[in-house]
């Protein structure tokens, strides 16, 4: 995609390398080799993600002045991310890149341009007793225009079918193709116990502290979210 000089045969075969799927990744070096033939011929002609297919979750508002709902708003925004990272024809931008951008000192139009994305999704979070409100929206950061906007107002127990409603919204309004896999991997839960998936999100936050005191706390708290859930994958 960035360097125009590369042979068509070595762009595909690198795409091949790295799908996803083993089946569909040369078998043999034999056919690696067979699938360079023709690397001296013109420079590659390679599908570049059109500018509406790639997007930035930005972090979450946490609504409620508590810096103990800071974690679960953190939270909600790295799972979004996660799922929407699970469609191919997606591109979507990495938590690392996102988190400069949370306290909103810059439109949303200097953002986009900053991230390289033509769309953004931005939102908020208000959690209250065992029922959590997430407001989303995708926009254009080009033109300001919504793509797409939505609210929910749930009991805090469909937390994952509303992370899995907004990714399969979003790509939806941003006509991504998705296979049944794609599909079957996004409505997937993590964990059925709930309080194991809130201890999971606080790890989380504690970890990316950076700090001695945050892998502590961060792994105390994983230990416990394993316990509550010995099957919950990512808490291990």
């Amino acid at each position: 995609e960035l360097r125009p000089g590369v042979p068509a045969a070595v762009a595909a075969a690198l795409a091949r390398l790295l799908a996803k799927t083993p089946a569909d990744r040369p078998g043999t070096g034999v056919a690696l080799i067979d699938s360079l033939q023709g690397a001296q011929g013109s420079p590659a002609s390679v599908a570049i993600p059109a500018p509406e297919r790639s997007i930035a979750v930005l972090p979450l508002t946490n609504i409620i002045a508590d810096p103990e709902n800071e974690f679960f708003a953190d939270g909600i925004t790295e799972d979004v991310i996660a799922h929407l990272a699970k469609i191919r024809t997606l591109r979507v931008t990495s938590r690392t890149s996102i988190m400069a951008f949370k306290r909103r000192e810059r439109s949303l139009r200097e953002i986009g341009a900053a991230l390289g994305v033509g769309a953004l999704v931005e939102g908020s979070v208000r959690r209250s007793g065992n029922r959590v409100r997430i407001v989303a929206q995708l926009v254009d950061p080009r033109t300001d225009r919504h793509l797409w906007a939505e609210s929910y107002d749930r009991e805090l127990a469909d937390i994952f079918a509303i992370q899995s409603d907004v990714a399969l919204q979003i790509a939806a309004a941003l006509r991504a193709e998705l296979t049944s896999d794609e599909r079957a991997r996004i409505g997937r839960q993590p964990t059925r116990n709930l309080e194991a998936y809130q201890l999971y999100l606080q790890g989380k936050h504690h970890l990316v502290r950076h700090t001695r005191e945050g892998f502590v706390q961060s792994l105390a708290l994983f230990e416990q979210a394993v316990a509550r859930d010995p099957g919950f994958a990512l808490a291990y």
